[in-house]
């Protein structure tokens, strides 16, 4: 199985920020062999701009399912608005169930933050999966991060990390 993980697309952050996001998109669309799924953790946009998100949405039209989440410089109104087509304002997991695998990937807009209730909806998840789970964040949990996590989050987010398939 083969998943693609980019990040950090930062479109609008400088000039050749879609030129190199087309790049990768060319280059994973153009791989011999077929690529299973892409994950693009957080940073899509520069400045969480609604023309970003539009831009970035055809950037990241990949030739596999792809499943996306939102950084530190993500709005998640804009985010949710223009990727997904949806509203609200609350955290944006997201999950893709892949034949023998799935990915989970955590809403990480508040630098090295995962949110009482993303623990609740990973471990639900994880009972959900039928095989392995991934699991990403764009931003680092864990004790000690530069963010100043406190010790029961990154303890909370390492069971659901470490629970047995």
């Amino acid at each position: 199985m083969l998943i693609a993980h980019v990040s950090d697309l930062h479109i609008g952050g400088s000039e050749d920020s879609v030129e190199r996001a087309m790049r990768v998109r060319e280059y994973l669309n153009g791989l011999p062999g077929p690529v299973d799924a892409v994950m693009v953790t957080g940073d899509i946009a520069d400045h969480g701009l609604a023309d970003e998100y539009t831009i970035a949405r055809e950037v990241m039209r990949y030739d596999a399912p792809t499943i996306v989440c939102p950084g530190n410089h993500d709005s998640r109104t804009a985010f949710r608005t223009v990727l997904l087509g949806q509203s609200g304002h609350g955290p944006i997991n997201q999950v893709l169930r892949l034949e023998g695998l799935t990915i989970a990937l955590c809403d990480s807009s508040i630098p090295g933050r995962v949110h009482a209730d993303e623990h609740g909806w990973l471990e639900s998840e994880l009972d959900r999966a039928e095989g392995p789970m991934l699991q990403d964040l764009l931003q680092p949990v864990g004790v000690g991060q530069p963010y100043g996590v406190d010790r029961g989050q990154a303890e909370a987010y390492g069971r659901v990390g470490s629970s047995p398939p």
